[in-house]
């Protein structure tokens, strides 16, 4: 009984994600319970079993990518690679997870409160990982700061999202914007 209900939940994510991903245009109709539980041949109550609305859904769904960015980062954080190829490793993951999820999940999950709460533990998720990895490489002695770790990581996050955002920065250009040197005041 427990392996179907959990074939259930499982068939119920695969389609939602399938249907976030791939129905930008809406040519697939709405995503709500209805339209999912239709394309997983089931009932409309069988849904409610596993999701409380269809915004459960998405934020299940979105979460479970996002934990899988940041378990790949805790496998960077541990490699002894430089600090480049660590840095634009996370950042691809992080540019790909946006692209997925950026048009599909933000028109799906609105400015409930639930949806905002969701979307900053998200980031405060990051954002301690993040911290782990600078500090981790001023130990190792690959990174000098001059700024404390808490706003370091919060500012390379930031860096990472808007730079994900805009198509005419790359992440070797970012890379040289935070590396510049002042000669002289």
């Amino acid at each position: 009984m427990t392996r179907k209900k959990d074939n259930a939940r499982e068939l119920l994510m695969s389609h939602g994600k399938d249907f976030m991903l791939n129905n930008l245009d809406g040519s697939k109709g709405k995503f709500n319970v209805r339209t999912i539980t239709e394309e997983c041949g089931m009932a409309t109550g069988t849904f409610y079993n596993y999701f409380d609305s269809k915004d459960d859904l998405a934020r299940q769904i979105v979460a479970d990518d996002w934990k899988k960015v940041l378990d790949n980062s805790d496998e960077l954080i541990e490699m002894d690679i430089p600090l480049h190829d660590k840095l634009e490793a996370i950042y691809g993951r992080i540019d790909a997870f946006e692209k997925n999820y950026k048009y599909s999940a933000i028109g799906l999950l609105g400015p409930s409160p639930e949806n905002v709460a969701f979307r900053k533990g998200k980031l405060e998720e990051l954002d301690a990982k993040l911290q782990i990895f600078i500090k981790n490489e001023v130990d190792r002695g690959a990174l000098e700061l001059d700024a404390d770790i808490e706003s370091a990581a919060y500012l390379l996050m930031h860096l990472f999202f808007t730079t994900s955002e805009n198509e005419k920065i790359s992440f070797d250009q970012m890379w040289k914007c935070m590396t510049f040197r002042i000669i002289s005041d």
